[in-house]
């Protein structure tokens, strides 16, 4: 209709908001900004408003307008005037009104980005929760108070020297840097009780998991040494707020005793003392995200800047851990030989490997010590995989079985048809290819279908199963038979009476440069599981040489004898090692230019098709290299190419 009024649209505007008043005082502030770019890892200057003057100091975590968005960043320092000659941008928000971030973490994250690459903020996510918008009053009445504690009485089995040093502060010239080998037949955790509650500051302990922190944290507090509140714990499952409440216990808190994975390394602890890495070999302390660090590198970084005493502790050394001792950086802690004699277990293998009774998946020995042993106490028996039947090969002539697709065959369960693992194809009748049985062999079995057979073996039997889905952190000190995966098992009140390790080839044929390194560390973690005088059978050749340390107990010396082999083939950690993986230009990129002492390993593709390459550099030309290649890395960033990923010193090759 020609008459007819259309409706008003109104039109809503924002009036622009007048500028805050500057800090009369220091009023610019450097901010290093959370960019998520690689090449982007520096302070940029921003002004402070008045109402932030007093609040905004170095190390508080701040919101700042950036390639508009407003991102975390945190104050670096502050001064009265900026070299910017542009117009400068104020902090947005003070998240806390107090320092998140002290100076040693600050310092520990340039050194860890200058060994690993990647960026501070990439390290920072490691150190910082998710803050919400609680009040700063709440905050710090929830942080610990710090009460100190009587120092207990040192092992005696261990050096007078070494409880003296290490109850001494840590400074520039005196502190204690040692390797603990743990002895058999003794729970470690004891001498870690003992260690912690005789550091008058406080002491931080990186664990490989949840169920290690949450077992050493009930025996602090058992101890009656320790006061409850000094003693937190730091791991993945806290929810935020949680997460939020410990940071800020730890951030305010005086003479802690803080129990982490391998993140906890960089909480900002006062008045550290001492640094503890407990099982120090654990693939769990390599992180496999940006910068891809692994916790005992850093925490010598952070024993470095902070001149804490550090200890690490195993029952078998990592190679690396080797190589520090081999050096000199680390000394040896252990009891007297005597003490070990006394306690150590009986070790039995395969001596004769065409004999009978030493034949089958479960062969005749391996069954005499679970029945002999379980008149004593409890027996627990290692399966290294999980599952019904993870490989089948042929009956006759004992090739793999494998489907057309190449994948190979496995039963899911009991009374199942063979199955591909690739295409999931089911197989209602199998041809061999190379000899036409049709008669299967199950060739690796797993922990379900070992628990079917003791289960048959041993009917009226308690039988208990523990794996990474179910685990069982305690048992009684009463018989009873334990199937558990390696890094599963329960602790026994009283220590195993015999431990049975079963299938080792699987563990010491993989694919693998540390794969020797691997089954040697958890055979000799097992040790420490079993009571004195108790058996430990492993279904392998005596004469392997892990096996002959094990039985003197010298898990150093055919450490060094590896490290020895290695250092005539170049390999880690007597040389320093990149990963570099992308795009094929992207990789080649990186590798220009490299001198000729590098060495270069085969171009291989990933499973996503990515382009992967190993180096290996010689040590005095480590720094530079790694330097060179990281610098590389941040152009491709800065030219908005596809940039490669580098992972120093990667664990498994």
């Amino acid at each position: 209709m020609a008459g007819e009024i259309k409706p008003l649209r109104l039109k809503r505007q924002s009036a622009p908001k007048p500028k805050p008043s500057q800090a009369a005082s220091q009023p610019v502030a450097k901010v290093l900004v959370d960019s998520g770019l690689l090449h982007i890892d520096q302070e940029f200057d921003f002004l402070v408003p008045q109402e932030f003057a007093n609040s905004a100091v170095p190390g508080t975590l701040v919101k700042v307008p950036f390639n508009r968005k407003r991102v975390l960043g945190v104050v670096m320092s502050r001064s009265e005037k900026s070299e910017f000659p542009g117009e400068l941008r104020y902090i947005a928000e003070v998240v806390y009104q107090f320092p998140v971030i002290v100076p040693t973490v600050l310092e520990l994250a340039a050194a860890v980005t200058r060994h690993y690459g990647g960026t501070r903020w990439d390290v920072f996510r490691f150190a910082l929760p998710v803050f919400s918008k609680r009040n700063e009053r709440r905050a710090q009445q929830r942080a610990s108070k710090g009460i100190g504690h009587v120092m207990a009485k040192g092992d005696p089995r261990y050096p007078a020297a070494f409880w003296d040093a290490v109850r001494r502060e840590p400074s520039d010239t005196h502190r204690v840097r040692a390797f603990w080998n743990a002895p058999p037949a003794e729970d470690p955790f004891v001498f870690l009780t003992t260690l912690i509650t005789n550091i008058q500051g406080s002491t931080l302990v990186l664990l490989p998991d949840l169920a290690d922190i949450e077992r050493l944290g009930r025996m602090l507090n058992e101890s009656g040494i320790l006061d409850q509140q000094n003693v937190l714990l730091w791991h993945s499952q806290l929810s935020r707020s949680e997460r939020e409440d410990v940071f800020l216990q730890i951030l305010h808190g005086r003479s802690l005793i803080v129990l982490g994975v391998r993140g906890a390394v960089f909480l900002p602890i006062q008045d550290l003392d001492l640094i503890i890495l407990w099982d120090e070999g654990s693939e769990t302390y390599l992180e496999q995200r940006a910068p891809y660090f692994h916790a005992r590198e850093v925490a010598i970084m952070r024993s470095h800047i902070e001149k804490t005493h550090l200890i690490f502790g195993a029952a078998a050394p990592s190679l690396q851990s080797a190589m520090y001792i081999k050096k000199r950086y680390l000394g040896q802690l252990s009891p007297a030989r005597e003490t070990i004699k006394n306690q150590m277990i009986t070790v039995q293998a395969i001596d004769q490997p065409n004999a009978p009774e030493e034949q089958g998946r479960i062969s005749s020995r391996a069954w005499k010590v679970i029945k002999s042993g379980i008149a004593m106490g409890p027996v627990l028996v290692q399966v290294p995989m999980r599952g019904y039947v993870q490989s089948l090969s042929c009956r006759n002539c004992r090739n793999k079985a494998l489907c057309s697709c190449g994948g190979k065959l496995y039963l899911p369960a009991k009374e199942r048809q063979p199955e591909c693992s690739l295409c999931r194809n089911i197989f209602y009748s199998w041809i061999c290819q190379y000899c036409s049985s049709n008669q299967l062999y199950l060739a690796q079995i797993g922990d379900i279908k070992v628990l079917e057979e003791l289960g048959r073996a041993f009917p009226n039997q308690a039988i208990f199963s523990s794996n990474a889905d179910h685990r069982i952190n305690c048992i009684p000190n009463k018989p009873l038979l334990v199937i558990a995966t390696p890094g599963a098992e329960p602790i026994a009140a009283e220590g195993y009476s015999a431990a049975v390790v079963l299938n080792s080839a699987l563990l010491l044929d993989r694919a693998s440069l540390d794969a020797e390194v691997v089954a040697r560390r958890r055979w000799f973690a097992l040790a420490t599981l079993i009571k004195p005088q108790g058996t430990l059978f492993i279904d392998a050749d005596l004469r392997n040489r892990n096996i002959q340390a094990l039985l003197r107990w010298d898990a150093f010396g055919v450490s060094m004898k590896e490290i020895e082999e290695r250092e005539s083939l170049s390999l880690p950690p007597t040389v320093r090692s990149l990963e570099i993986t992308g795009t094929e230009g992207s990789v080649h990129m990186l590798l220009a230019g490299l001198p000729n002492s590098v060495i270069y390993t085969q171009t291989t593709h990933t499973n996503s098709g990515e382009t992967q390459i190993l180096l290996r550099i010689p040590e005095h030309l480590g720094v530079d290299v790694v330097a060179d290649v990281i610098s590389k890395a941040r152009s491709q960033s800065a030219r908005g190419m596809s940039v490669a990923r580098v992972k120093i010193d990667p664990i498994s090759l």
